[in-house]
């Protein structure tokens, strides 16, 4: 099947491979490069690099959970009547948590294990 965007065919897998890969060919080109890079990027592509054909699928198992059950807005915290709040649980609303709360983030990553990027 051929479409417009070829990104279109690609699943969040080889999308984590590509980016896991890309990252290597950086270092391999310019030496420290990963270890000059924001905490925040390093961060989310520690949890890129879980969920690509490097990742232990135990380890995104566990981390998925946490990122589900994790109190992010903490017990103080309470929504207004009109609110409404957001989990950043599932994998899509992930991108909405990473940059804010990094170093939750990399708690949570280190809890379960999740190697070093």
């Amino acid at each position: 099947m051929q479409h417009n965007n070829p990104a279109a065919t690609v699943d969040p897998q080889h999308c984590a491979d590509a980016i896991v890969d890309a990252v290597d060919v950086i270092e391999h080109c310019f030496l420290g490069t990963k270890a000059a890079l924001p905490d925040k990027l390093k961060v989310a592509l520690r949890v890129v690099r879980l969920l690509s054909q490097h990742g232990n699928p135990h380890q995104q198992t566990e981390f998925s959970d946490a990122m589900r059950t994790h109190q992010w807005r903490g017990n103080r915290e309470r929504a207004r009547q009109d609110e409404l709040i957001v989990s950043p649980g599932p994998r899509a609303n992930w991108g909405l948590i990473i940059p804010s709360e990094y170093a939750r983030v990399e708690a949570l990553l280190d809890r379960v294990g999740v190697p070093p990027f």
